[in-house]
């Protein structure tokens, strides 16, 4: 009688139990770290630090400048710049992220316009924040023009900053156009006649409005821009001008060596 009983009762429990392959999901768990692991790699060795290496900035030969009788001892010195990308640097990225072992699988889709075509990858959850931080602001870069004399002496630097960043497409980067030229310039305070003067109550709110707006946003706004600034160039250091640099970070200290002994 013991004997039936255990026997039902071991077929009872049969029914409510299964088989499971813990090592295959160990090993699969296992593996899928591993990608991402490998994919967080490929991401920093394919995006960090492209910022300086993407851009070519080409100051024109072709100056303008301008004087003030009420200060004559300087000039306003202009010089038109313009922006393309580096061939080289962006061909070596298409081909990184084409040949990429480990960006293939994840939960976000990232787009790249090349003008040789599109280029997809994918990212896991957890990987995708790093390439967005290396990415940030598409690879802002900003630089300043410099003046310099045949011994590479730095003479003056430009007022203007030059921002450089690439225009993006959704959450990649687009490569086929030309990179953004911009510039930060001081925003205008509106003009406030309509709100201290005698006006109608419709010109007043639009007036109050702008107000608002103007004090809601930042001080400086960036504009596009394709010219470097210097305002206020020593009329006796102009003779001595004989080029135009945009320096980039790895300029600096080759630009600075002289100064600095």
């Amino acid at each position: 009688m013991f004997a039936l009983l255990l026997s039902l009762s071991l077929a009872t429990a049969d029914e409510w139990e299964s088989q499971v392959n813990g090592e295959k999901a160990y090993n699969e768990v296992q593996a899928l770290l591993a990608y991402k692991k490998s994919q967080a790699a490929e991401v920093e060795e394919i995006f960090y630090g492209l910022r300086d290496s993407l851009y070519i900035v080409e100051p024109s030969s072709k100056t303008t400048y301008s004087n003030n009788f009420l200060t004559p001892s300087t000039v306003a010195y202009t010089v038109k710049v313009s922006a393309k990308f580096n061939s080289s640097s962006v061909n070596a990225l298409s081909s990184a992220i084409k040949n990429a072992g480990y960006l293939r699988k994840g939960e976000n889709k990232v787009t790249f316009k090349f003008p040789n075509g599109d280029v997809s990858l994918h990212l896991y959850d957890e990987i995708y924040p790093i390439y967005i931080n290396l990415i940030k602001g598409g690879y802002a870069f900003e630089a300043r023009a410099v003046l310099l004399d045949n011994e590479q002496t730095v003479l003056a630097t430009s007022d203007n900053s030059l921002l450089l960043s690439v225009p993006s497409v959704l959450d990649g980067l687009n490569f086929t156009g030309k990179p953004l030229l911009q510039s930060y310039v001081k925003a205008e305070a509106p003009d406030l006649t309509a709100i201290l003067g005698n006006h109608d109550a419709e010109s007043k709110d639009n007036a109050y409005a702008e107000l608002y707006s103007f004090f809601s946003e930042p001080a400086y706004r960036l504009v596009d821009s394709q010219t470097a600034q210097f305002y206020s160039l020593p009329v006796e250091k102009l003779k001595d001008v004989s080029s135009c640099r945009v320096l980039r970070e790895s300029d600096e200290l080759l630009v600075y060596k002289r100064d600095a002994q």
